[in-house]
């Protein structure tokens, strides 16, 4: 099958299970909330239908995220820049364009960036971790001299 041709399927799926996953969303009825009286079985689904929705709108930001990076690989293969890494221009494997047909980056260069979120988080960890430690803990025992200043 010619790379075109998956990435239309691959879209027009995505695009149904938007569309499916749109319409259920709009089936579910009730607000979730727990009326007076209601009994634990009653409060227990309202809460699953809540959670249920949320997964609902979760599954549909990444679909449409799906959806518009299949998008841009088909502008991409229009333009003939397909299967080039948007970082360095090296050609994408063959092997990761059949596994994830819409990616833009090759493999090192997807590494590196990676490397460089997680270092960028850990690095902010680190920081805050910092900021909530004590720098001057009284020791057990010791006396701090307190003055006072008057006017």
């Amino acid at each position: 099958m010619e790379i075109s041709e998956r990435l239309e399927r691959e879209l027009q799926s995505a695009m149904a299970r938007l569309r499916r996953l749109a319409q259920e969303i709009g089936d579910e009825t009730g607000s979730g909330a727990v009326a007076a009286g209601e009994t634990v079985a009653e409060i227990v689904d309202a809460a699953q239908g809540v959670a249920d929705r949320d997964m609902h709108f979760a599954t549909r930001s990444l679909l449409k995220a799906r959806v518009n990076r299949l998008v841009s690989a088909l502008a991409r293969l229009n333009t003939g820049s397909y299967g080039k890494c948007e970082e360095c221009g090296a050609a994408i494997a063959p092997a990761r364009l059949a596994a994830l047909p819409e990616v833009t980056s090759c493999l090192p260069c997807q590494d590196r960036h990676e490397r460089g979120a997680h270092r960028h988080r850990d690095h902010h960890a680190a920081r805050a971790e910092h900021r909530h430690r004590p720098h001057h803990a009284i020791r057990a025992g010791s006396r701090q001299r307190v003055t006072s200043i008057s006017a």
